[in-house]
């Protein structure tokens, strides 16, 4: 038993404690993506019912809130405009 043999001995050991290594490393990292694959697709689920809902949300409230609004600015633009004309006719009385 040489040097050289203890030598291809260790080479050896250290060839199949990196190839087991190695596997397991592969292995960990194969369920970490079965796990992550099915985290993902729950995700994009929750995104489309967060889209859903925010749709819906959308068209339930923001809408309505809208056309009340235009309501009022409608309201707005009828009052401007007769206290517009009463401002003339009172311009126009003050000046005989």
């Amino acid at each position: 038993m040489t040097i050289g043999w203890f030598r291809d001995l260790v080479i050896i050991i250290y060839g199949l404690f990196s190839l087991a290594f190695l596997t397991l490393i592969g292995l960990m990292v194969f369920s970490l993506f079965r796990r992550l694959e099915v985290i993902l697709d729950s995700l994009k689920v929750t995104s489309a019912n967060i889209e859903e809902i925010s749709t819906v949300a959308r068209e339930q409230m923001v809408r309505p809130i809208m056309q009340v609004g235009g309501v009022f600015q409608g309201i707005t633009r009828w009052i401007e405009m007769i206290s517009g004309y009463f401002k003339k006719f009172k311009k126009g009385v003050n000046d005989e």
